[in-house]
């Protein structure tokens, strides 16, 4: 199962939360910020899911994990970090982002915000 099935539309980025209903509070105020560009869901009580989907256990399986699937890049990636809104923000927000894309009208903003170097590559 991959998770970009999760949308259907091209260049959406999916996140899926497993966790208590403890850890939803923390994962909804995330996913409403990020709404925008990210399609979220949030799964408890079925840790089966995560090794279906081929995620390695942590030494604590009971900790809180968000998987994102995406189509580009690495396609399916895993939150690891601590449960903390500000790293799972910030994990969230610099995983919609390919290492390696088309600079649009529609997606230029977004990469000048980051406050990064962009780098270009012209071809023909």
């Amino acid at each position: 199962m991959m998770l970009c099935s999760f949308s259907k539309e091209e260049n959406v980025v999916s996140a899926v939360g497993f966790g208590s209903e403890q850890d939803l509070g923390l994962f909804e105020r995330v996913a409403r910020e990020l709404q925008d560009d990210i399609a979220f869901a949030f799964v408890t009580g079925h840790p089966e899911w995560l090794s279906s989907l081929g995620v390695r256990p942590l030494a604590d399986s009971q900790a809180p994990r968000v998987v994102i699937g995406r189509d580009f890049d690495e396609p399916q990636i895993v939150f690891d970090g601590p449960w903390e809104e500000f790293g799972l923000r910030s994990w969230l927000s610099d995983a919609t982002f390919p290492r390696f894309g088309e600079l649009r009208p529609d997606n230029y903003r977004k990469y000048v915000d980051r406050g990064l170097p962009l780098f270009y590559f012209v071809y023909n």
